[in-house]
């Protein structure tokens, strides 16, 4: 019988390592991405992309809207994106502007907290 994991697919470096980690292992894996009121759409298209790559056949799509709690250009159309960060400012100015702390911890907590 084939193991099974979850992974949250963010489309990062992070979420795609440990994807191809685990079908190295011989899990089958199911890929969950979350739509969290974030301005763009380029983390979907990359966890979508990593997804085909991997051959990962179950992936799905949640929607979570983080935008209600604004405070981050990422989530609130009311605070616009600094010309800097669009730029390729230095790490600390982009995070400083673009951070949304619940982005990840959110989706965790859904993960954790449904057995």
């Amino acid at each position: 019988m084939t193991k099974k994991a979850i992974i949250l697919l963010s489309g990062g470096l992070d979420s795609a390592t440990t994807a191809a980690i685990a079908l190295a292992a011989g899990y089958q894996l199911i890929a969950l991405s979350f739509r969290y009121g974030q301005r763009h759409e380029r983390e979907l298209a990359a966890a979508k992309k990593i997804a085909n790559f991997l051959e990962i056949k179950e992936h799905h799509l949640i929607e979570v809207n983080l935008s209600l709690w604004g405070g981050s250009a990422l989530t609130d159309q009311s605070i616009a994106i600094p010309q800097e960060c669009l730029d390729q400012a230095e790490p600390p100015l982009i995070l400083r502007k673009l951070k949304h702390p619940p982005n990840k911890s959110i989706p965790n907590s859904l993960i954790l907290g449904n057995p």
